[in-house]
């Protein structure tokens, strides 16, 4: 790994986040091709279902009038190699005359774990691993965790006074928020991301919430209420928006 790896490799995962509430289940992944020193295309998953980074990056170059064979790839996530919603992304490479491929991690999921970059390699591509991987797990962390384990990644979040309080006494409108907008704003791009968000009912009960993204745009995720008792109020928020996203109340 060189200087010059490392930082193509980063505009990659800039370009990965993009695709960040949009692209799930699939991961999010970026691509950046350098070509004599130069940026030659870009690409990033948009949307689940669509085409994948290396894809839109070779056709970036193609939109700018330039050739990718001989260039390198810098793509945060080992290519797929295999026939899912879209072709495999290593026959595109091949096709594209790729000189030298960098992943940032190896997909670790039964389609993939290695297949792919040896694929490249029997195509007498150089391939290499490792550039910036801890960043790259790190972004497609609930991917990692769910193809490794078979288990949900789950975030807790809470907010919290310096002296351990969890709400004002006096919730007057000066007094109504703990966090500050920027804490609040991070809440809200989680939400976007996650599967499901889970509150217990004394929360419905007090807030009244919609556990809803905002601005109101991309995914929207499950609103599940723990209610053993079944006392959430037929009139709240959460009952009366079934068309926004499913509401599931776990009375067990």
């Amino acid at each position: 790994m060189n200087a010059e790896d490392e930082k193509s490799m980063r505009s990659a995962l800039k370009l990965a986040e993009k695709g960040i509430s949009s692209v799930e289940p699939n991961p999010a992944v970026g691509c950046v091709i350098v070509k004599a020193g130069q940026v030659i295309g870009k690409g990033y998953h948009k949307k689940f279902g669509q085409a994948h980074a290396e894809v839109n990056a070779i056709e970036d170059c193609q939109t700018l009038g330039v050739r990718p064979e001989g260039g390198t790839m810098y793509v945060t996530l080992e290519p797929c190699c295999h026939q899912g919603k879209t072709g495999p992304c290593t026959q595109a490479i091949i096709a594209a005359r790729v000189a030298r491929v960098v992943a940032a991690t190896q997909d670790p999921s039964e389609h993939a774990n290695g297949k792919g970059l040896e694929q490249l390699r029997q195509a007498g591509i150089d391939v290499e691993v490792g550039v910036c991987e801890q960043e790259a797990r790190l972004l497609n962390a609930p991917f990692f965790k769910y193809v490794t384990t078979g288990k949900s990644w789950v975030v807790l979040k809470w907010a919290q006074s310096i002296d351990g309080k969890l709400a004002y006494a006096d919730q007057s409108p000066e007094q109504r928020w703990i966090t500050n907008e920027a804490s609040r704003n991070d809440a809200h791009r989680l939400r976007r991301r996650v599967g499901a968000i889970v509150v217990g009912i004394n929360t419905v009960l007090a807030d009244d919430p919609t556990l809803t993204p905002r601005p109101s745009k991309g995914k929207r995720p499950m609103r599940v209420v723990l209610d053993d008792a079944l006392k959430i109020p037929l009139g709240s928020r959460l009952l009366r928006t079934p068309k926004t996203s499913p509401v599931l109340v776990y009375t067990h």
